[in-house]
């Protein structure tokens, strides 16, 4: 799954080789089209179908109401860049969550009307968000 997260699905290719456009001129590079399906391998056919059965996998366990925004997603690595940017955010988003998170870490402190059980919760609530962001929170400056 890595490969198809990364590059989209597989689609199988050849490269041509590459030709002298004229003589004593520079070649034309190879050019890389895609094989007809009759051309295709057992292997080739086994690796273009593996992005459907992700994206059926990735569906199932979705709730239905963000099943409803992703459906339409053509692939699975479409389907994963979506979900990413809409719980992780950008890389902005996720850069100023950090700086929040280390400050109220840095600020931490127990209310007068709470309990020890209800500082406990909080504090590693807060240990918990800056995990899922991997903050190592013992390296602060």
């Amino acid at each position: 799954m890595p490969g198809i997260a990364n590059n989209g699905p597989f689609i199988p290719t050849e490269t041509l080789d590459s030709v002298p456009a004229i003589a004593d001129t520079p070649t034309i590079p190879g050019t890389e089209v895609i094989l007809p399906l009759s051309r295709w391998e057992d292997e080739d056919k086994c690796r273009v179908g593996i992005d459907p059965k992700i994206k059926t996998m990735i569906a199932i366990t979705l709730p239905n109401h963000v099943f409803k925004s992703i459906k339409k997603k053509p692939t699975a690595k479409g389907i994963l860049d979506y979900l990413d940017v809409t719980y992780d955010g950008t890389d902005e988003v996720r850069q100023n969550k950090i700086i929040a998170l280390k400050r109220e870490y840095e600020l931490f402190f127990a209310y007068k009307s709470e309990t020890l059980k209800q500082t406990l919760v909080r504090f590693n609530s807060l240990v918990a968000d800056l995990d899922s962001l991997k903050v190592k929170y013992i390296d602060f400056e």
